[in-house]
């Protein structure tokens, strides 16, 4: 097999691509059941993307002397769970076997079979060995899912994996109302250079968008946004507030140094045509035609606003067009208790009173925050401590705490999206959380805390929490 030149060991991430986001699904499949969580959901979901693509029968092919040749099919679901399993297993145990080599496209890089072995290398950090044929691959992308009626949640999770998977290679763009009917050719225009991951258009509520619009600056300025920006969503809003979402994939990203951060080349050359080739209908100064990503970080910023379903139904609770000049005051403070012990904003988490202010529930008293428990047990023991004036990081264990009925750990909380949502980039504690562990600590200011949430919640009809 060496023999062959278009034989080879390769990353097992370039097997990903955004032609085939049924590896994801796989992907997913495999690290529910390494990890023991949610298993029902990511085993519905690939059961179902299996039955639409196929279903359930497939013909298998083994390869002699390069060419690949049928030598059985499978047919049923179950028979695909048990091969997979068995795959799992096979590849914890002995690793990629060369003689099942993956076949790919040298026309356009799509694998030809093997979605499941490729899931598997990647998800175990596995090089494959590849086989490169003369003919094309065939797609299964996100378009793909959305004509197959997958649902809104499963396609986030999709999306959101294979931008941290592939997360040097992912950028975002936001298409603003102002050029509203000329979205489609925008996006052509992206489309001509570089592949398009995922598109969504959203219809944001007037009350939400300069909301919105501060938390997705948040990432370049910070907890304190400037004028600037609010100048940018007066002028946006004499349009309307809808907005298109594109993630698009450049291969060989090239980074410089601007604003003391890493900028991809291509996205400021991209941003620039676009907004050259409209100036004539919105002028370029203004800054109201597009917003893109820099940098992977930057990706993973936008990903977390959009792509969680959580965070949007937060952002529909907050009432508040102004908040306290003290709290973000504190905020900023929380930001540097982090740059002091080098601990990254995506690592903990807000908990205590403040999610309750940002909602405006009640004002907070201070910022109290968890953190996860690798970076934890080198900088701090489990107790609590006061950590500056205003912020302090709370006992490990926040939602474990007299919980005997489904405790969630720290780490779930800040890793998981469903646990927590998004303010100026910070990640704050769900409110459910908020309420079930002050109902389980029953201080005299938890009681009267877990009586306004439940107000709160029955206001905008919430059953016990989003």
């Amino acid at each position: 097999m060496s023999t062959h030149n278009n034989v080879k060991k390769i990353n097992p991430k370039d097997l990903l691509v955004p032609e085939r986001l049924d590896i994801i699904v796989k992907y997913l499949y495999i690290q529910a059941l390494e990890s023991r969580q949610d298993n029902d959901f990511f085993n519905k979901l690939y059961i179902n993307h299996i039955l639409k693509r196929t279903g359930g029968k497939q013909y298998i092919y083994q390869y002699i002397d390069g060419k690949p040749y049928q030598s059985h099919s499978k047919e049923g679901i179950d028979r695909y769970l048990d091969d997979f399993l068995l795959m799992i297993e096979s590849f914890k145990k002995s690793g990629f076997q060369k003689e099942y080599f993956i076949p790919v496209s040298s026309q356009n890089g799509i694998i030809l079979d093997g979605a499941h072995r490729a899931s598997c290398c990647i998800y175990f950090n596995i090089e494959p060995i590849v086989l490169y044929e003369p003919r094309l691959g065939r797609k299964w992308d996100y378009k793909w899912f959305l004509e197959n009626d997958f649902e809104q949640e499963e396609i986030n999770i999709i999306v959101e994996t294979f931008c941290k998977i592939k997360k040097e290679n992912v950028f975002a763009c936001i298409l603003w109302a102002p050029l509203k009917e000329y979205w489609d050719d925008i996006q052509e225009i992206i489309t001509k250079s570089y592949k398009i991951i995922y598109v969504k258009d959203f219809k944001i509520n007037n009350s939400n968008f300069d909301e919105l619009v501060y938390d997705i600056y948040s990432q370049e300025f910070g907890v304190d946004i400037p004028k600037k920006i609010t100048n940018k969503i007066n002028l946006l809003k004499e349009y309307n507030t809808d907005l298109r979402l594109i993630f698009f994939y450049i291969d060989e990203p090239e980074y410089i140094q601007m604003n003391q951060r890493d900028m991809c080349l291509q996205v400021i050359k991209q941003k620039e045509k676009i907004r050259d080739n409209w100036n004539s209908i919105i002028e370029k100064e203004k800054f109201i035609t597009l917003h893109t990503s820099d940098n992977s970080e930057h990706t993973q910023h936008i990903t977390s606003i959009f792509l969680s379903q959580n965070n949007l139904a937060h952002l529909n609770l907050r009432k508040a067009t102004h908040y306290r000049k003290e709290l973000f005051n504190w905020l900023c403070e929380y930001e540097n208790v982090l740059k002091h012990y080098g601990i990254s904003k995506n690592d903990c988490c807000i908990v205590g009173s403040g999610p309750l202010e940002i909602v405006g529930i009640r004002e907070a008293t201070d910022i109290d925050f968890i953190l996860h428990s690798t970076i934890r047990e080198k900088l701090f023991d489990e107790k609590s401590r006061s950590l500056s004036e205003n912020v302090d990081i709370v006992h490990k264990g926040y939602h474990e705490y007299n919980n005997p009925s489904l405790p969630i750990s720290d780490d779930e909380i800040i890793t998981n999206n469903k646990n927590h949502f998004l303010f100026r980039g910070l990640k704050f504690a769900n409110i459910k959380i908020i309420r079930e562990r002050k109902n389980n600590h029953q201080r005299d200011k938890d009681v009267e805390d877990v009586y306004m949430i439940d107000e709160f919640f029955r206001k905008n009809k919430i059953d016990r929490g989003v």
